[in-house]
């Protein structure tokens, strides 16, 4: 599966400038690369904002996707507590906590797009 950053623009040296699409989710060159000594400056840069835009959405929905899987688990305990070198206790935030509670905000507050992404891809 191509992820985000396996998105590049260019090939043959930068000679070709490929045209990236979502396709059920999916990124594809469904058409052809352009040539890009035969392309106006303002045609190669709409192109490369159109692909800077698929791979934006794709790591935006992998982002998701890695926050729900985590997000899914079961819940960490939320205090250690630590021992200090002189035998004071003290409790702290486990780490394994924090980022889970992160990946449980980011799955409650992700975006419509991303959401309807993620759904016309369907089951991984």
């Amino acid at each position: 599966m191509v992820r985000c950053c396996d998105i590049e623009d260019y090939y043959k040296g930068g000679a070709f400038l490929r045209r990236w699409e979502l396709v059920d989710g999916f990124p594809r060159c469904t058409v052809d690369a352009l040539p890009v000594a035969s392309l106006d400056p303002g045609d190669v840069g709409d192109q490369e904002t159109a692909n800077a835009a698929v791979r934006g959405a794709l790591q935006d929905l992998e982002a998701y996707e890695a926050a729900l899987m985590l997000a899914s688990q079961e819940e960490p305990v939320r205090l250690v507590t630590m021992i200090d070198g002189d035998g004071t206790q003290s409790d702290m935030t486990n780490p394994d906590w924090t980022a889970w509670e992160a990946a449980r905000l980011a799955v409650q507050g992700v975006s419509a797009s991303t959401l309807a992404l993620y759904e016309l891809r369907g089951p991984q």
